[in-house]
């Protein structure tokens, strides 16, 4: 399995070095002084701004941290002088990714004392390097800087898209705007954007020139995952798909997010909230549980509808049914999951969903915990499972009950089961069989197996 360690992208440390005045008060100068402010990264550009003071010249130089430091003499030799007497707003572009940096500045009295500060920071990382293939997650650790190339699976670039912007996020705390993201961009072929270090889950959405959704992705912001290994030798994630924690102890974060068979489009997971919400409305709950971008006016909505494949890409918030089709599908299509990734495979890159034979080595090596959490125990470690209920395929409706049910990617070939696929179900005191059918349109969770 691959695995990216991705770092901190954007961190500083602004100092301001005040000296003393001269004894004589007849001719004493106030030492210089210089201010860092505004330091803000934007793909590989440095925005930042300059304010000397007390000064009679400014100069700033950068450099790499595989470069030998800069005195102030060499700053003075090799650096940009700026405007001694006011902000100075500097864009220092074209940055090499990936890549730790050192801004230091000095600024200089008419009496040749000298003041200097520095700033680190590190230019961002390309989470689709080293792939050949593109993703509809991607997890991100740490905040900072991050860039991927738009393209499939299957490495098809993803055409059409004019810009790119989030579309709904979970919340974090009591926060009423988005805070998981900033300086969303498309450039060039690639999505950048600056993450803050805070845990959640968010849609991005590439949009064309008329303004309809032409691709999503999920942008995980959690802790990099672990893999256990499984009875069968299979690693799966230590976690379900957009789930925050592994621990028992941090409740609904161990919860992911639901999805319909054969999308990549995650639905927002539900909680206990919403079992007091009104059963008759689906996602009423998760309309007040999330926050959507309002310059989009999307929703979560449930639409006795079944639609082309295309028509669901484009309404990634939208959850379809129809009894005629007993699928979200109208051309049900068994080739959307499969045991080799798939242009629609919701998992990051090295995962994709399990089979029904990977995901049968639970049977027998789980129990059920208490508040809704099972446990899999397999080589001394322990992996918990959420029993996280579903949304109703006829309804939209989220059951929250106990029971454990996740995603297979096989579908069944019994006759008169050809809509239906495999799945885990897991109820605290019933065990008859791990492997239970499943209608299409159900949102469930989904536990990633790694590819290797």
């Amino acid at each position: 399995m691959k695995t990216f360690k991705l770092h901190i992208l954007f961190y500083a440390l602004l100092g301001v070095i005040l000296g003393a005045c001269s004894d004589d008060d007849d001719h004493k100068q106030a030492l210089p002084k210089v201010l860092l402010q505004d330091g803000r990264m934007q793909m590989n550009t440095l925005s930042i701004t300059i304010i000397p003071s007390n000064a009679s010249r400014c100069a700033y130089a950068y450099f790499a941290s595989s470069e030998t430091p800069l005195t102030e003499e060499e700053v003075w030799a090799k650096g940009t002088y700026v405007n001694p007497d006011g902000p100075n707003n500097l864009e220092i572009a074209n940055l090499t990714w990936e890549t730790r940096y050192t801004l230091k500045v000095a600024a200089a009295n008419s009496n040749g004392e000298v003041t200097s500060t520095s700033l680190d920071f590190i230019v961002g990382k390309d989470i689709s390097a080293g792939w050949t293939e593109g993703a509809n997650c991607y997890v991100v650790p740490a905040a900072g800087t991050y860039h991927f190339v738009a393209k499939k699976v299957s490495g098809t670039p993803i055409e059409q898209i004019a810009k790119v912007d989030w579309i709904w996020s979970t919340k974090s705390g009591d926060e009423s705007t988005q805070t998981l993201l900033e300086d969303i961009h498309f450039q060039d072929g690639e999505v950048y954007f600056t993450a803050t270090g805070i845990e959640g889950n968010i849609v991005l959405a590439g949009f064309d020139s008329a303004g309809n959704i032409v691709w999503t992705w999920h942008i995980w912001c959690t802790d990099e995952p672990f893999t256990m290994a499984h009875a069968d030798g299979s690693l799966f994630m230590d976690r379900c798909l957009g789930a925050t924690s592994s621990s028992a102890k941090d409740g609904e974060q161990v919860r992911g997010l639901l999805y319909q068979w054969g999308r990549k489009d995650p639905f927002f997971g539900g909680s206990e909230h919403e079992m007091k919400g009104d059963p008759e409305i689906p996602f009423s709950v998760a309309n007040v549980e999330t926050l959507m971008n309002p310059a989009y006016g999307l929703q979560w909505q449930f639409i006795n509808e079944a639609v082309e494949l295309g028509t669901a890409i484009s309404h990634p918030m939208s959850m379809y049914y129809h009894e005629d089709a007993y699928n979200w599908h109208l051309k049900d299509d068994d080739t959307l999951w499969q045991q080799e990734k798939t242009d629609y495979d919701p998992c990051p890159q090295g995962y994709r969903v399990p089979t029904i034979q990977e995901l049968s080595s639970l049977k027998g090596t789980i129990r059920y915990v208490d508040n809704h959490l099972y446990v899999y125990s397999w080589g001394g470690y322990n992996g918990y499972w959420p029993g996280q209920g579903a949304r109703e395929a006829n309804t939209g409706v989220y059951t929250l009950g106990t029971s454990l049910m996740t995603w297979s990617s096989t579908p069944m070939t019994d006759e008169g089961a050809e809509r239906l696929v495999y799945r885990v179900v897991v109820s605290t005191n019933l065990w008859t069989d791990v492997q239970g059918m499943g209608c299409k349109a159900m949102g469930q969770v989904i536990r990633c197996v790694s590819e290797n």
